[in-house]
């Protein structure tokens, strides 16, 4: 019912601004102000009267200047059309049905200021109309009680002006507000950047000696591999001599049993074994040679597998510390984080 007679207020109000003074259904009409009503001298006939005074007839006489003006504020204090005051002009929400809209309500308060200013217009030719000495059809009380609601109806206006600049004020000032808020977050999001940054170029020195790492770890195992291939090679070199010298000594035997099976060739068989002395001498001397041979290639194996050894642990000792120094960045990184959430 609110909304119904503050609409129908609201329309009859637009008539009277909108509608022009030269407005009417005839040339020859009369008033009746009992049936609001004109007659065509014509025919007789009775036809509506549309004019602008017939519309101010119409509120100051069957309405009501009060009543009519209470529809148009009981419109505007109901929580609908407030909550539509309230309402961004775009953005809305898409899971609300909303009676009136942001535009609709400033339309309506614009509408309400022209219905106000029009009702003075009116009432001021009217007043010069009596002064004139034309006829009023509105009584002395009526036009008092006119000005007192008007001049209501202007200080409403002004503390609506008034309200309207505070509020377009603090908008300014929280826009102000934002637009800092947001360059210093700006200024920290640059700083995060930044720190980001040199992590990651912390990072990436650290991935550079890791890949460092890893190439002296694949060098030093390339080289053992090596030594190790050679130790075999030298190993086989050792069987094969080992071979070569116990296939002289099966010689040397066999010699010896000839010589004894054979007295008579002594002087021969003494040069013989003279030479297979010498033989056996320098047997045993290259014997003893590749025992030493032997024992030098064994240092250098087990020189190598100590070294070995130490760059496994050495290997093993500089990963643990990229590893720990990956984990203090990592943590150093969190720790910025936390505190810059911490901070906003």
């Amino acid at each position: 019912m609110v909304h119904c007679r503050g609409l129908a207020a609201l329309i009859i109000g637009t008539c009277l601004v909108y509608m022009r003074d030269d407005e009417s259904n005839s040339a020859h009409i009369c008033h009746d102000k009992e049936a609001n009503c004109t007659t065509d001298h014509a025919d007789g006939a009775m036809t509506p009267a549309i004019s602008r005074e017939s519309v101010l007839s119409l509120i100051f006489n069957k309405i009501g200047l009060e009543t009519f003006q209470q529809a148009i504020e009981r419109l505007k204090i109901s929580s609908e059309f407030c909550s539509a005051q309230n309402t961004p002009r775009r953005g809305r929400s898409n899971f609300t049905v909303e009676l009136y809209d942001r535009l609709f309500a400033d339309e309506v308060n614009e509408m309400c200021e022209l219905i106000s200013k029009k009702i003075m217009s009116l009432f001021m030719q009217t007043a010069e109309g009596n002064s004139n000495g034309s006829v009023d059809p509105m009584s002395n009380k009526k036009i008092a009680h006119l000005k007192q609601i008007i001049q209501a109806q202007e200080a409403e206006i002004k503390s609506h002006k008034n309200s309207k600049q505070d509020m377009l004020n603090q908008a300014k000032k929280e826009i102000e507000e934002l637009k800092s808020s947001q360059f210093s977050m700006e200024i920290d999001i640059a700083k995060k950047d930044e720190r980001i940054l040199r992590l990651q170029e912390e990072i990436n020195a650290l991935h550079l000696e890791k890949e460092d790492a890893k190439s002296k770890h694949k060098k030093v195992c390339a080289e053992a591999k090596e030594a190790k291939v050679q130790m075999v090679n030298s190993l086989d070199d050792l069987r094969k001599l080992g071979a070569e010298v116990a296939a002289l000594k099966d010689e040397n035997e066999r010699l010896q049993r000839e010589l004894e099976t054979l007295p008579i060739m002594g002087t021969e068989i003494r040069n013989m074994k003279n030479q297979c002395s010498e033989s056996d001498e320098h047997l045993k001397t290259s014997l003893r040679d590749l025992q030493s041979k032997h024992e030098d290639l064994r240092d250098e194996h087990e020189d190598l597998l100590i070294l070995l050894g130490m760059q496994e642990a050495e290997k093993n000792k500089y990963i643990e510390h990229l590893r720990k120094q990956a984990g203090e960045a990592f943590v150093r990184l969190a720790k910025q984080e936390a505190d810059a959430e911490n901070q906003h």
